[in-house]
């Protein structure tokens, strides 16, 4: 069977739609994505070998900007193109993983009468997912909060799709190819793809103290703090610095803890490697549900919730020095917490639910 993907805007919205694509391939079937020309999305997919279709749609901003004059045509212009898409590839269903750029995708499939399929891994689903839904097929969900913002007989807690495993555990690790220490504590620093400019610019001011205590710190700093920053660290025992990576499951690891932001697919990635974490949510995340998706994760035992408003390096250090200090009961804790089947489940209730509904050719 052939499934029509949509995903795009943010990792958080296209991982997960690949580690489904490359489970729905392993089974047999096609799968084609759809999303933005020139995007991330584009880039990461073609890179796999996977079919895309572009379309240009933008955000919806939450202020006042010119650009939401361009928005109705946009959406406009990239609902007919989808239509198009779903006529010409005739695929069994339509699958997307929220966000706006998968908005389009999932009108034109309740206009060809497609089943379509939602993943949303946020405690607060966001828009597109929450005006998607009335028209869903099923929607599968991270948390159990999300049941109270959809339909609830739609919902299927599955978690959240990830492409890496914990595979490689630390005693696997070839630490003479590291130049990091195998029995040294180590912080593992991630801002999202670009960085985060507030978590560097505070966690850079806790390094002195943290090497003092030989915790050794593995850094994404994103693209512009790492090319302005990388000289100053790059010749420094106990430090790895870099832009960005797709390999992050060695890292992962490698880690100990981690200062993090609060999405749903970084809180899915670290469960999996069993990494407590200082959570900071990004406040301006829509509908500030990043602080939902950290206040989840604390109350299953997975970390600290640290708000960017008490922000400094002095929490910051805080709230490292007990997560160490309690680094057993922390991990422990958050063994409870099941490990990653979402994409087979997501996999095995589609392929379920379309083989009930009759065939390919699903009206």
């Amino acid at each position: 069977m052939k499934y029509l993907i949509g995903a795009g805007g943010t990792g958080g919205h296209i991982i997960p739609a690949l580690a489904v694509a490359q489970e729905l391939c392993c089974r047999g079937h096609e799968v084609c994505f759809v999303g933005n020309k020139g995007s991330m999305e584009e880039a990461l997919v073609t890179n796999r070998s996977y079919r895309f279709l572009s379309i240009n749609v933008q955000k919806l901003y939450r202020g006042f900007t010119i650009k939401h004059l361009k928005f109705p045509f946009l959406l406009l212009k990239s609902i007919v193109e989808c239509i198009i898409y779903i006529k010409s590839e005739k695929p069994v269903c339509v699958f997307v993983t929220g966000g706006f750029v998968s908005g389009p995708l999932a009108i034109a499939a309740k206009i060809q009468r497609k089943p379509l399929f939602i993943q949303d891994g946020n405690s607060y689903p966001g828009l597109t997912t929450r005006i998607s839904a009335r028209y869903s097929h099923k929607i599968f969900i991270a948390s159990e909060d999300a049941v109270s913002y959809l339909p609830a007989n739609k919902c299927i807690l599955t978690g959240n799709p990830i492409l890496i495993k914990n595979m490689n555990e630390r005693k696997d690790i070839d630490w003479n190819q590291s130049t990091l220490s195998k029995d040294t504590i180590k912080v593992l620093v991630l801002g999202g793809s670009q960085g985060s400019v507030i978590i560097n610019k505070t966690f850079e001011q806790c390094i002195n103290e943290l090497r003092q205590m030989d915790i050794e710190i593995i850094w994404q700093a994103g693209k512009p703090y790492y090319f302005s920053h990388k000289e100053k660290y790059s010749q420094q025992t106990g430090i790895v610095m870099f832009d960005f990576t797709e390999r992050i499951a060695g890292y992962y690891a490698m880690a100990d803890v981690a200062i993090t932001r609060a999405g749903a697919l970084t809180i899915a990635e670290l469960s999996e490697f069993r990494i407590p974490s200082v959570l900071i949510p990004l406040p301006t995340s829509a509908e500030n549900h990043q602080f939902k998706n950290a206040l989840a994760h604390v109350h299953k035992g997975g970390g600290i919730l640290l708000p960017q408003s008490e922000l400094t390096p002095e929490s910051l250090l805080k709230a490292l020095r007990r997560i160490v200090s309690e680094l057993s009961e922390f991990k422990a804790r958050m063994e409870a917490i099941p490990h990653n089947e979402a994409t087979a489940k997501i996999c095995n209730v589609m392929e379920n639910d379309l083989q009930n509904l009759g065939s390919s050719n699903v009206r």
